[in-house]
């Protein structure tokens, strides 16, 4: 049988000047202080882990599929914030898989970082993503039909009035 941890004091949540909090909250009692207080639970049930940092949140938000999440996690390996270097094949990636779902910047990042590589592809995400209502796609294609941007278009049936 697992042993308990039992409170020594009232579970009444208290606030810093030691009344109780109006919205049940501890603002001045760190973890460990409350792990000192005890507990109601067995002990095994407190060693659940939990993600440490952003980055650890937002990786398992990720993996989950939340294409927000996997459009978070592109930039940090596009843009080598948070500890990570940076790396344009990772960052595409996550792109990918949250522009699948349809994720509006997800889909402008990676037509931005396919134009050098692959600019029909590009383009496609870019239509894609006007279709569905994004301005800054609508203006990146208005801009490609107008002409001032130059965009090697092949394989691309492009109607000029249709912009």
């Amino acid at each position: 049988m697992e042993s308990l941890v039992r409170p020594s004091v009232s579970p009444r949540l208290l606030s810093s000047s030691g009344t109780r909090s109006s919205f049940g909250v501890l603002p001045a009692v760190t973890l460990l202080s409350c792990l000192a207080l005890g507990s109601p639970f067995p002990v095994s049930a407190q060693a659940q882990p939990t993600p440490t940092t952003r980055a650890d949140s937002l990786l398992a938000a990720a993996e989950s599929g939340r294409p927000e999440a996997q459009y978070e996690f592109g930039q940090l390996h596009e843009t080598g914030t948070e500890g990570f270097s940076v790396d344009y094949s990772e960052a595409m990636e996550w792109y990918r898989l949250a522009a699948a779902q349809n994720h509006l910047p997800a889909m402008l990042s990676l037509s931005t970082m396919l134009l050098g590589s692959d600019p029909p592809e590009a383009m496609r995400l870019v239509l894609a993503a006007a279709e569905m209502g994004s301005a800054d796609a609508q203006w990146r294609a208005g801009q490609v039909y107008a002409g001032r941007i130059y965009v090697p278009l092949a394989g691309l049936d492009l109607d000029r009035d249709e912009a």
